[in-house]
């Protein structure tokens, strides 16, 4: 017994330091330091779920939707095939006025709400000589929002689908820079960008913040009010226990960020992750670094809705980011 607690006392000793960074500073940031072990190629059976016809997509819309001195917004309406049918892709395009060729930040956008953080970041991206891409969240189940397995997986393999079809709309265009393209995603959108990266290999810089892999445990165990609600509901509807609603995720979700972290170039990534999050457990996050192959990482001391108080930093950091990696 007396051993156990020594071992134990060790191990919150090794913990120490960084717990000191982060009560004195509010973050610590892990840089990426280069691996011997070589990067995976994309596997067959995820390349063909992806697999898709560039001609099937149809532009349907493109309006206008605020102009100024600094930059125009455009809503650019797209109808692409789904599951038997079709369905409307919406972009949101912050243009800067008058200019072409300029790096593009793709906005993956959290699961619900106004895009008031998306048009947040695209805004700042624009007042720095990008232009910036909402791709606004599709019509219908909400993803981690609803716990049904196969329709979670479902569309977890269809946004990867639907951006790769925005970075080709992107090559189309003069105003963008196609061979500098980047992601920022946070908590869903930080989900679906770490599936994305792992694909897409258009995409030449990723800053996901407050996502996870181990898309089961998440489910099961996210104190998230609207996954948890939802969630409970399911499980008095089916009568089952959280082991057997974990279970029955495992079996059914492959399109998670853990199973694809193998394909992603950590060097172009960057994640940010909440020392205190529960919504997407910290524990999950840090295991995407380790299987991502340890990409740079900022972690701050919040939960997930907390982080907000380090938006500043963090906006910084992800053009900082970009920057480094255009060059």
């Amino acid at each position: 017994m007396l051993k156990k607690s020594y071992i134990a006392l060790a191990r919150a000793l090794r913990l120490f330091p960084l717990l000191l960074i982060l009560l004195g500073s509010g973050c610590v940031r892990f840089h990426h330091h280069a691996s011997h072990k070589p990067l995976e190629l994309l596997g067959p059976d995820f390349a063909k779920d992806v697999a898709y016809e560039k001609s099937q997509c149809s532009l349907i819309e493109e309006r206008v939707l605020e102009s100024n001195d600094r930059f125009k917004i455009l809503r650019e309406s797209f109808q692409v095939p789904f599951a038997g049918t079709n369905k409307n892709l919406e972009l949101d395009c912050y243009m800067p006025q008058g200019r072409t060729n300029m790096p593009v930040g793709m906005l993956l956008p959290i699961s619900g709400g106004g895009y008031l953080l998306e048009r947040h970041f695209a805004e700042y991206f624009v007042k720095h000589d990008f232009a910036a891409i909402i791709v606004r969240r599709e019509k219908g189940p909400k993803n981690l929002d609803n716990p049904d397995p196969n329709l979670i997986n479902v569309y977890l393999q269809q946004s990867v689908i639907d951006n790769s079809r925005v970075v080709d709309w992107i090559e189309t265009r003069p105003e963008f820079d196609a061979k500098k393209i980047a992601v920022m995603g946070t908590s869903m959108g930080g989900i679906k960008g770490s599936l994305f990266v792992a694909v897409e290999p258009r995409i030449r810089a990723a800053a996901l913040g407050l996502a996870g892999g181990d898309l089961p445990y998440v489910m099961t165990y996210s104190t998230e009010r609207g996954i948890a609600r939802r969630r409970k509901a399911y499980l008095e509807k089916h009568q089952m226990s959280e082991q057997e609603f974990r279970k029955i995720i495992e079996q059914a979700v492959v399109w998670d960020p853990k199973k694809l972290a193998r394909f992603v170039d950590p060097k172009k990534v960057l994640l940010i992750l909440g020392a205190c999050d529960t919504a997407v457990p910290f524990k999950k996050g840090d295991e995407l670094r380790r299987a991502m192959g340890k990409p740079e990482t900022v972690i701050v001391m919040s939960g997930h809705y907390s982080a907000l108080f380090y938006i500043l930093y963090i906006q910084h950091s992800a053009l900082e980011f970009f920057h480094r990696r255009f060059k």
